[in-house]
């Protein structure tokens, strides 16, 4: 009899909450009853160009038939900026002649690692941090840091050659041509330095805005037909005679009514023509003899774009876009959780990308479909490096990741997909 007299309280107990706060309580139910089966977390290209409310209907499509195997190898560790950052940041982007990488770190240190030993061949102290990728021939390496100090060190034995003090500081790759070495400074400056001695030869002047939000302030530069060529936080492309500085001529590619319009990432050279992009999402193809545009199209962004196997990639926020170089049609867009993507890079059928929160992702070159994702401590503000089938990853753990990839078999394919059922 106590035990029906407690029921029937209870029962009267529930209705009376119900009563008083029905709509809350029955909305959360039929809320979680709709979110119990949730929508895929990344989606076909062609699905990302939908709206999100319609991502939940696709899921029966074929993903992309494609496998690769994942494998992390031994990871290397670098200096820490300091014990007590709990958030530390690395800019570098690893480069690589033979089996040695070079790189950079925020705590100041130039770093030789050979890869296939899994051991560091020699450590430089600099001035200050390091947050750009270097350049290098046989015999030395040179790349700048943020205390406006430009390096060459032996490639060999990281022997100090020169170093010459600039303006500002140095977040953009140097460019190698010939017997000087070309650097842009935070200042928008672009400098000729002499290969030999670290003797400045001449520089331009700034053409950056005063004020105002931007990224890196200038682009790293590039070589061709004569002219160097990079971009401005004032939104412009710029082309420079190589033998003086002298301005060629210059076009606005980023609009200057939005808050971010700076040219930052580095133009890219495909044949005769020339792809600039810039932070407010805009991609331009050029002529850089004459600096007309021949098509814009919304796939830019802050990143660099790349050419691989006949396409552009490019990233901006969340999206990576693959474009055609010749007619600039969009051929496929991909979306991610991350909205920090760093530039993308490409290997033997694929593209990956870096975010910089904690993830790495391998994404199918052909169809978009995102294949891999892995997990990286701390994510990367630096961009992945893609030698054969290997990625290199320098996290803002201040650890270099390696990866190998390779694509199974149609044999291997069927097996996998047996066990998957």
């Amino acid at each position: 009899m106590a035990c029906g007299k407690w029921i029937s309280t209870a029962v009267t107990l529930v209705l009376f909450l119900g009563a008083f706060t029905g709509v809350t309580v029955w909305t959360g139910h039929v809320e979680a009853l709709r979110y119990k089966e949730k929508p895929k977390k990344h989606f076909l290209a062609w699905e990302s160009r939908k709206r999100p409310e319609e991502y939940r209907h696709l899921k029966q499509y074929i993903r992309s038939n494609r496998r690769f195997d994942f494998s992390r190898e031994r990871v290397i560790s670098l200096t820490k900026s300091s014990f007590w950052n709990k958030r530390p940041y690395q800019f570098s982007t690893p480069v690589m002649s033979g089996s040695i990488i070079y790189v950079g770190a925020d705590a100041g240190y130039f770093y030789a690692v050979d890869m296939r030993l899994k051991k560091k061949l020699w450590a430089y102290k600099t001035e200050g941090a390091i947050e750009t990728s270097a350049a290098f021939d046989d015999e030395a390496v040179f790349f700048g840091d943020s205390k406006a100090v430009f390096y060459s060190l032996n490639a060999k034995t990281g022997k100090l050659n020169w170093k010459t003090v600039l303006d500002t500081s140095v977040m953009a790759a140097p460019l190698l041509l010939n017997d000087r070495i070309f650097v842009v400074t935070m200042s928008g400056r672009l400098f000729a330095i002499d290969r030999a001695s670290g003797v400045e030869i001449w520089h331009t002047e700034s053409h950056e805005r005063d004020f105002g939000f931007t990224v890196r302030r200038a682009s790293s530069p590039v070589f061709v037909n004569g002219n160097i060529y990079l971009g401005t936080s004032s939104g412009l492309i710029m082309a420079f005679d190589v033998r003086d500085g002298s301005i060629a001529w210059a076009r606005q590619i980023g609009d200057r009514r939005n808050q971010l319009y700076d040219v930052d990432s580095k133009p890219l050279v495909v044949g005769d023509m020339l792809y600039v992009s810039s932070a407010d999402g805009n991609l331009a193809c050029i002529d850089p003899l004459s600096g007309k545009i021949l098509w814009e199209i919304s796939a830019g962004g802050a990143s660099d774009p790349i050419l691989h196997e006949g396409k552009i990639y490019s990233t901006e926020g969340d999206t990576l876009s693959c474009i055609d170089p010749d007619t600039g049609d969009m051929l496929w867009k991909q979306e991610f959780d991350d909205s920090g993507l760093s530039s993308p890079a490409g290997g033997r059928h694929f593209v990956t990308v870096a975010s910089t929160t904690d993830r790495l992702y391998l994404v199918d070159s052909d169809t978009g479909d995102i294949m891999h994702e892995r997990y990286i401590r701390k994510g990367s503000f630096g961009d992945p490096l893609v030698i054969d089938d290997t990625i290199y990853v320098l996290s803002n753990s201040g650890r270099i990741f390696t990866f190998k990839i390779r694509e199974i078999s149609s044999k291997k394919k069927r097996l996998v997909a047996k066990t998957m059922k």
